[in-house]
């Protein structure tokens, strides 16, 4: 009986760490240039007909004006961004206009 409990306990640890490691696997950062192309009401935007959400506190910066709100930007626009892999999707954390 005290086998079985064993076995059990180890069982859980080891699920335990799968979950972790499943959470730390998915989170990754990357970055990117590409061209923005739509700016929609929800808070998310399209680069490269790729959907992406903007997260609250990021930095959005004008390609002459320095730091702008997201709508300041022209449409089509090239860009350069940060972003995070989150269960959400991926979230931008900076967003740069740069030249055409």
């Amino acid at each position: 009986m005290k086998r079985i409990k064993t076995l059990f306990g180890m069982l859980l640890v080891v699920f335990a760490m799968y979950l972790a490691a499943g959470d730390a696997l998915a989170a990754g950062n990357g970055n990117a240039y590409g061209m923005l192309t739509s700016i929609e009401d929800d808070g998310t935007v399209v680069i490269d007909e790729k959907g992406y959400i903007v997260d609250r506190a990021a930095s959005i910066v004008g390609y002459e004006k320095g730091r702008v709100s997201i709508r300041d930007i022209s449409l089509p626009a090239r860009v350069y961004f940060e972003y995070e892999y989150t269960k959400q999707g991926p979230v931008i954390k900076l967003l740069q206009e740069t030249p055409q």
